[in-house]
Order: C-alpha cells, then sequence, then structure tokens
C-alpha cells in the first residue's frame, strides 16, 4: 500500500472492539499492531508507520480531520500545494512524518485547532507542523520550569512574572 490515507483506514478497520480509541496510549496495543502489520506489504514493518498508526487510533474527532487534509490533498486544495513535474495529485501524499509526529503529543484540542486551520486553508502543512514543533519545544521549557519550581505552571507565571507579555515571552526566549 502507498496511499496512506488507506493505510490509516485499515489500520483503524482492523481496531480490536475493546480498545477505546480516546486512550492516550492506545497505540501500544501488541494485538492491533500484529493485525495492522498483516496488511502491510512483504518487508514493511509497523514500526516505520508509528505516525499512521497514531491517525488511526486518534479521536473521531481528530480521525476526521486527519482524513479531510488527505481528501483536501488528492483534490489539490491545500493552502500551498505544490506538485512536483514527476508527481500528480493523484499519486502524492502529504509527507507523513513530520506533519503528523509533530502532533503526536499535544493535547487533542491544540490538535483539532491545527487541523481545523489547515482544512479551512488558514494555514498549509509546513506551517501546522512549524507550530506544532514550537509548542512541543515551548512544553518541554514549561515542564522543566515547574518541576524546577515545584509549582505548576500558572502558579509559576503568577509567581515570576511581571505583566501578560511576559507569560507568552518567557518560554519562547529560550527556544533554539
Amino acid at each position: 500500500m502507498t496511499d496512506d490515507r488507506a493505510v490509516v483506514k485499515v489500520f483503524r478497520s482492523v481496531k480490536p472492539t475493546l480498545i477505546d480509541v480516546t486512550s492516550k496510549r492506545c497505540e501500544d496495543t501488541k494485538e492491533w499492531r500484529e493485525k495492522s502489520q498483516q496488511h502491510l506489504s512483504p518487508g514493511k514493518e509497523i514500526l516505520n508507520y508509528q505516525s499512521i498508526f497514531w491517525i488511526a487510533c486518534s479521536s473521531e474527532a481528530v480521525y476526521k480531520q486527519c482524513v479531510f487534509v488527505f481528501d483536501l490533498h488528492e483534490q489539490g486544495k491545500l493552502k500551498n500545494l505544490k506538485i512536483q513535474k514527476h508527481e500528480s495529485i493523484s499519486t502524492l501524499s502529504p509527507n507523513m512524518t513530520r506533519p503528523w509526529r509533530a502532533l503526536m503529543t499535544l493535547p487533542e484540542e491544540t490538535i483539532l485547532e491545527m487541523l481545523l486551520k489547515v482544512t479551512k486553508l488558514d494555514y498549509h502543512l509546513d506551517e501546522m507542523t512549524k507550530e506544532a514543533e514550537y509548542l512541543k519545544r515551548t512544553r518541554n521549557i514549561q515542564v522543566a520550569v515547574c518541576k524546577h519550581s515545584k509549582m505548576p505552571w500558572e502558579k509559576t507565571l503568577n509567581h515570576f512574572r511581571t505583566n501578560e507579555d511576559e507569560a507568552e515571552e518567557e518560554p519562547s526566549q529560550f527556544i533554539g
């Protein structure tokens, strides 16, 4: 299978009935991975499909938005979609590694918000990816500061900031 959207749909269709796709770690299910592996071409490993598997096990809302992104891509309607001379809309698929991997650890509300911006053509996939990666790096700084201060993020902000603008600026200045 070369069409990533088709792979996502197959992986989702073989999901064992007892698995709750809203679970944060549903992708760790061995049985599901084994069933999905059977649908891959010989020599292909399920480990190489981590981001596709993530889409397959995401909540219904996230899954539908991801499939909608695939549909828009296939129709050539995504913002700033550039097709190389040797490619066509029907064979080209969004790069599955970077955009989807960038979303994998973000909160569902954030993922939905970003995917909605892509489907409304406010963002192109690269913009979404860059923002998701930025949010992940910012979150890592927040976690480190919270561990050091031994306080939750909101309490840490209230303790150290002097105005609202500093709340956004403080973590971002440490991102390389």
